[in-house]
């Protein structure tokens, strides 16, 4: 199962990468409701989460929570500052990875790539 969780803030950008990572033959739960990416993690199992760091108030608490629900899933953050004090708190959880804006979709395959075939 490939499987992914994407929490994005900005609903065009987040159909977007859903439509994107689906091309590339993953399925995707994609939202910009941390309360619908939470119950997603509770009904269902997921290979990976992208999450928007930056999204108003819930990023950091939602990696928490994440982190919390399920301590071993990989988490990519998107942000859009590496020296944001979200940025900053949300890698004290233990991320897979940070990426910054614009987001470099062939980077982020990578990394993906690379965390699914070290399992």
């Amino acid at each position: 199962m490939t499987r992914l969780l994407v929490l994005v803030h900005d609903v065009a950008a987040c159909d977007a990468l859903k439509t994107l990572l689906e091309m590339d033959g993953f399925e995707v739960r994609a939202t910009n409701s941390s309360g619908a990416a939470l119950s997603y993690l509770a009904n269902e199992r997921f290979v990976a989460v992208i999450v928007d760091v930056d999204m108003p108030g819930q990023g950091v608490a939602l990696i928490r929570a994440l982190r919390a629900a399920a301590p071993n899933l990989p988490i990519f953050v998107i942000s859009s500052y590496l020296a944001s004090t979200d940025t900053r708190a949300a890698a004290s959880y233990g991320l897979e990875r940070i990426l910054t804006r614009p987001l470099n979709y062939e980077r982020l395959m990578n990394y993906l790539r690379q965390c699914l075939e070290a399992k």
